[in-house]
């Protein structure tokens, strides 16, 4: 039967089956036929996510040819252009936007089902899917993720590391259950939040201090602007959560990040820290990140860098139960249970 007629003829459908009937017209619409599945929508997702091919073959572990040949079947069927390239990278075209979007549910619908399928299994057990920026992900979260594996043994927890936009973008999509995202945020991101209606709870407070190696001797004494302006600093990239916070911070206190005497940025925290244990330079981190051996923090005056931690969930998943837990466990016990020493005891 045309699944035109059925639309038409129907009780009016729930919004999952309305997305379903959405794909099946799109696919049954009498364009050139295509061997299409959800490997084509999460291939252009994750390029139009990441804005290179290149970067969506890194994360999904394909070939670029598979990458490149799913999207072109996906124009060819459609007969529109999804994808256009520009100076920024590649971003999608308007039909490709509103391809995008609604792609994305279709995926997070199937991961549903599979998850409510698993479930009703024999077998029971359940999925949770965590994202976290660099700094809660790299040095907090990982002891409390252990323990709540140790507490729920049926659970499987899937956890990555992006930046905050990223976090927050899956998130709304469903692509992850629970997020966990650093700052102070840009405004843009914090408007996101509250137009989706996501739950959005401070967990832990931080600050970003100067640090350097145990190796370095000097600046014994407390630091000022002055002083700060003249040392040798590797920062993290400009789009990276910790260097929007201190431009963020110098702005505020009429500085620029262009008065800095900058010599490196990356976009791995990691990277920076592997530097300054090498005496390469000094920077401005979260304090966490002291616990990292021949790491120190040089006393700096004048300016304060603080520093925040949130969770991020939708209110609408808490009907699941391992998401409820998880959540639960942070509005109990707090910071408790975080990687979280030095931070609270100074």
């Amino acid at each position: 039967m045309d699944v035109r007629v059925q639309l038409e003829t129907a009780a009016p459908p729930s919004a999952e089956r309305r997305y379903c009937i959405f794909l099946l017209v799109l696919l049954s619409s009498g364009r050139e036929p295509v061997d299409m599945d959800l490997n084509h929508l999460q291939a252009f997702s994750m390029v139009v996510e990441s804005g290179s091919i290149s970067e969506a073959v890194r994360r999904l572990f394909v070939s670029q040819p598979s990458i490149s040949t799913k999207i072109s079947e996906l124009e060819k069927h459609f007969q529109i252009k999804l994808l256009e390239r520009t100076n920024k990278g590649i971003k999608p075209t308007r039909q490709g936007l509103f391809l995008y979007h609604e792609g994305k549910k279709m995926l997070s619908m199937a991961k549903n089902l599979e998850r409510g399928l698993e479930r009703a299994s024999d077998n029971i057990s359940e999925e949770l899917s965590i994202g976290a920026s660099e700094t809660i992900g790299n040095y907090l979260l990982p002891c409390r993720i252990i323990q709540f594996r140790e507490l729920n043994p049926h659970c499987k927890i899937y956890f990555i590391i992006d930046d905050s936009s990223q976090i927050v973008l899956k998130i709304s999509n469903n692509t992850l259950d629970i997020g966990f995202v650093e700052g102070p945020l840009p405004s843009e991101i914090t408007e996101q939040i509250s137009r989706e209606g996501l739950a959005f709870e401070k967990i832990a407070e931080d600050e970003l201090v100067l640090v350097a190696s145990k190796s370095i001797k000097v600046f014994n004494h407390t630091v000022g602007c002055d002083v700060l302006k003249t040392m040798p600093l590797i920062l993290l990239n400009r789009d990276k959560d910790i260097r929007i916070s201190v431009e963020d911070t110098l702005s505020k206190n009429d500085m620029h990040i262009d008065e800095l005497n900058v010599v490196m940025e990356t976009d791995r925290i990691n990277s920076v820290i592997s530097a300054i244990i090498a005496g390469k330079g000094f920077s401005l981190l979260p304090k966490i990140v002291l616990l990292k051996d021949n790491i120190k923090q040089l006393s700096f005056k004048e300016l304060t860098f603080k520093y925040e931690y949130f969770l991020i969930y939708n209110p609408a998943n808490l009907s699941r139960n391992m998401i409820r837990i998880f959540v639960n466990l942070f509005r109990e016990n707090g910071i408790e249970g975080l990687c979280w020493n030095l931070v609270t005891t100074g």
